[in-house]
């Protein structure tokens, strides 16, 4: 799952924090659903002047590689 938020604070950890909560239980009851092993919350943050959080390039590897994959 990825979620885009373009926010005009410039706190990255707490608003990928609050996205990655907001979908938790998504998350889980994907798992369940269909059966899969993992499901993975993708918080992509841009600041209004253009900024993003350096862990974006971690998330989006992870998306590239596959999560379960490996």
């Amino acid at each position: 799952m990825v979620d885009v938020a373009v926010s005009h604070d410039e706190n990255f950890v707490k608003a990928e924090n609050e996205k990655q909560m907001k979908y938790l239980d998504l998350a889980h009851e994907v798992v369940a659903m269909w059966s899969v092993d993992t499901a993975v919350v993708v918080p992509i943050v841009v600041m209004a002047n253009g900024l993003i959080a350096k862990s974006l390039d971690e998330y989006l590897m992870r998306l590239i590689r596959g999560i379960g994959s490996e």
